[in-house]
């Protein structure tokens, strides 16, 4: 993973996700359901940055995206889609390799930090 983008709901991630996917011409996003496949690609539309239409994580998984040609992946709600998995079951934490990862905050559609990671244990 490249880059991990954190911010509270209606910042600005999927905006931000439908630029990146639109500059990098055989990349495509991920989303948690069909639902907001269908948002986020009319965002793109009036955004005015053609993107392929998203596809749910559940096809992602059943690697139904086997016929595009795709270099990248972006993932929208990664949390939703593992959710979805979960069901009832409550997802407590996870844990993220970011060895080479760089991490945005994002605050009202604006970069509000952007950081290099460098990971450093609470117990040494």
């Amino acid at each position: 993973m490249e880059e991990i983008i954190l911010s509270k709901r209606q910042q600005g991630k999927t905006r931000m996700l439908i630029e990146m996917c639109h500059a990098d011409k055989h990349s495509l996003i991920i989303c948690p359901n069909h639902r907001m496949c269908r948002i986020t690609f009319k965002m793109a539309k009036d955004l005015k940055m053609p993107i392929p239409m998203p596809i749910t994580f559940e096809k992602f998984l059943h690697r139904e995206f086997d016929k595009y040609n795709i270099d990248n992946f972006y993932f929208d709600e990664l949390q939703m889609s593992l959710q979805s998995i979960a069901g009832r079951t409550h997802i407590k934490a996870v844990a993220i390799d970011t060895t080479s990862s760089r991490l945005m905050f994002l605050k009202s559609e604006k970069k509000i930090q952007e950081a290099d990671v460098e990971v450093k244990s609470e117990h040494s």
